[in-house]
């Protein structure tokens, strides 16, 4: 699939930082110098860069390749970096190779898909790191499509018929819990005017 359905978020900071900072993703997904790899791995893994206070001082990661996608979690939900790496409109079903654990996706009726996206940012294990293209310009964003019947919620896509079935069960509620006040102060008035008359005969 290209997206889970769920009532509730699965997909969260925690979960895209370990799918795509792993050690055996790192290297796929980012660009270093040679050098420069085992150091920063060992870092990465030793420290707990995501709670840095500092939001200033951010470590530059350079995506070797912005086209390509990257697989989210055991559910694979698919994120792009930006909305202009989701594939286009077109009727032909699109191919990909994740850059971090090399998942074939195939991906097909875009056209009927909602296009989401979110700022890495308000990610908190993300704060610490700046994301750029091999060009230099900065990726602030994650994007992924949500098939038909779903929608972009959170990080992820969630099942409209679900969500309204709990919508429709929660207007059910509120609607007895009205009904059944309306009865009791209906029956309060009658009471009251009924003892109103009693008192003048």
């Amino acid at each position: 699939g290209h997206g889970p359905k769920s009532t509730g978020p699965s997909i969260n900071s925690s979960l895209i930082y370990y799918s795509i900072f792993s050690e055996e993703s790192f290297l796929s997904v980012f660009d270093m110098m040679p050098e420069n790899k085992e150091n920063f791995i060992k870092v990465i893994n030793t420290q707990n860069l995501a709670f840095s206070p500092s939001k200033l001082l951010k470590i530059p990661l350079t995506i070797k390749d912005t086209s390509v996608p990257v697989s989210i979690g055991a559910d694979s939900i698919v994120f792009f970096w930006g909305r202009n790496s989701l594939p286009n409109y077109t009727p032909e079903c699109a191919n990909y190779s994740t850059s971090n654990n090399h998942k074939e996706v195939l991906i097909c009726h875009v056209n009927g898909m909602d296009r989401c996206a979110a700022n890495i940012s308000d990610l908190p294990h993300f704060i610490p790191f700046s994301f750029l293209s091999t060009d230099g310009s900065l990726v602030s964003q994650f994007a992924w499509l949500c098939p038909e019947g779903t929608f972009c919620c959170g990080w992820e896509c969630c099942d409209v018929e679900k969500e309204s079935r709990f919508g429709d069960i929660f207007a059910a509620v509120f609607v007895s819990i009205c009904s059944v006040i309306l009865l009791i102060l209906g029956l309060t008035k009658l009471w009251q005017r009924y003892h109103r008359l009693r008192s003048h005969d």
